[in-house]
């Protein structure tokens, strides 16, 4: 899965830097042209053998395979005056409870309710201090399903798909895989000296490469983000139609 697997940043190993075209995602962000993509799945918990699912024990399943997509436990640091790409660093005081959050709608919650509660919290954008990603749990539904909202920045998922996480932290048949956690130690977040300075060796080792970026950067990448952003707008028209209506204001939504 390229883009998902990250470098140690001990010593004297680089951060890793964002793409030119990562890094458009985050600059073209405004107020009201947020950069992020959303999904919903619908799952029924009387598959399950004892039919339940509950909020804790879905947490528990996926911090377990957290250490699978290293970029979900790490955050966004950007440059003074923006000299160089931002760059990836670990999120010394992450936690779970910030990005997988528990809700409700009104029950029986059809599709207009669900879709009211999605277009609220998709309208707000992520925090970028923190790693660029949401997951809601949401309850309520009519007849017992539950539903999964996950939020997550371009920036972080841009060269993936959003199946292929789903397909690292979820499993899709009744038997789970059995994946070992693994003890997650965080790398000390650079200083702004520390990010300039790998920045500056990074430029003078590799000038070719720092050019090229930075032509891409300024020439190329807009005009990427432009025909991706247009390729979106095109696959959604040929989608079934799933209408977004008004904010109801209802429901119960997660911290």
């Amino acid at each position: 899965m390229r883009g998902m697997l990250t470098r140690k940043t001990t010593g004297e190993e680089m951060p890793d830097r964002l793409t030119a075209l990562d890094s458009q995602f985050l600059y073209m962000e405004r107020p009201t042209a947020h950069m992020h993509v959303g999904g919903v799945s619908i799952v029924d918990p009387s598959t399950k053998p004892d039919g339940a699912l509950l909020f804790d024990d879905f947490k528990a399943h996926v911090l377990r395979r957290m250490h699978l997509v290293p970029r979900f436990r790490q955050k966004i640091a950007f440059l003074p005056f923006n000299v160089g790409r931002p760059m990836w660093t670990d999120e010394e005081r992450f936690d779970i409870d910030f990005h997988m959050r528990r809700a409700s709608i009104p029950s029986p919650g059809g599709h207009k309710e669900l879709a009211d509660f999605v277009q609220r919290v998709h309208s707000r954008p992520l925090d970028r201090t923190k790693p660029l990603w949401e997951i809601y749990f949401i309850e309520g539904l009519e007849g017992g399903q539950i539903a999964i909202y996950s939020k997550t920045h371009h920036a972080l998922i841009d060269g993936i798909s959003g199946m292929d996480i789903a397909s690292v932290l979820f499993d899709f048949t009744p038997a789970a895989r059995d994946v070992e956690p693994e003890e997650w130690t965080p790398e000390k977040e650079p200083t702004t000296l520390e990010l300039l300075r790998h920045w500056a060796v990074d430029s003078v080792t590799h000038p070719i490469e720092a050019m090229a970026h930075q032509a891409s950067g300024a020439i190329g990448a807009p005009k990427a983000v432009l025909g991706h952003v247009e390729s979106v707008q095109r696959s959604d028209r040929s989608q079934p139609p799933f209408q977004l209506h008004r904010c109801s204001g209802r429901g119960r939504e997660g911290r």
